[in-house]
C-alpha cells in the first residue's frame, strides 16, 4: 500500500479484516501497528501513530487525519459490487478506481475531496477475500 498526504510518503502493509458486514477492521503497518481503525455498528475506533491519539466516534466526526482512511475502508467495502475490469467511482467524498479480474481484487486507487489523501492499495493473487 501507499498513502500520500502533503509531502508525505508512506509504503507499508496494510490488511482488512471482517467479521460481519457492519464489523471491519483495518491496520496498517506489518510488525508494529502504525493504525487500527475499527469499525462497530455505525462507530469509528482508531489507534496509533497516525491517529495521534486514540479517537472514537461516529465518521462525520473523525480527525482530518482519519477521514482518508475510513474512505479507503468504505472503497474496499464498495468493491465486491464493481464488475471485472476497471471501474471508475465517484462519490461527494472521494473517487476511486478499481482494477478486478473476475471477482478477484487487484487494486484500489483513492483519493479523497476534503483532504486530497491518495492511496494505491495493490492485492496478492490468491483467494477471495
Amino acid at each position: 500500500m501507499e498513502w500520500r498526504r502533503e509531502g508525505v510518503d508512506l509504503h507499508t502493509r496494510v490488511v482488512f479484516q471482517s467479521a460481519s458486514p457492519d464489523d471491519r477492521r483495518l491496520v496498517v503497518g506489518a510488525e508494529r501497528p502504525l493504525l487500527t481503525l475499527t469499525r462497530r455498528g455505525g462507530e469509528w475506533f482508531a489507534a496509533g501513530a497516525i491517529a495521534g491519539r486514540a479517537w472514537r466516534g461516529p465518521e462525520n466526526t473523525a480527525p482530518a487525519v482519519l477521514a482518508g482512511w475510513i474512505s479507503l475502508v468504505e472503497a474496499f467495502d464498495g468493491a465486491s459490487s464493481v464488475p471485472s475490469g476497471e471501474s471508475d467511482v465517484r462519490t461527494g467524498r472521494f473517487s476511486v478506481r478499481y482494477e478486478k479480474a473476475g471477482e478477484e481484487l487487484r487494486a484500489i486507487e483513492l483519493v479523497t475531496v476534503a483532504t486530497g489523501d491518495r492511496f494505491r492499495v495493490t492485492f496478492p493473487p490468491g483467494p477471495a477475500r
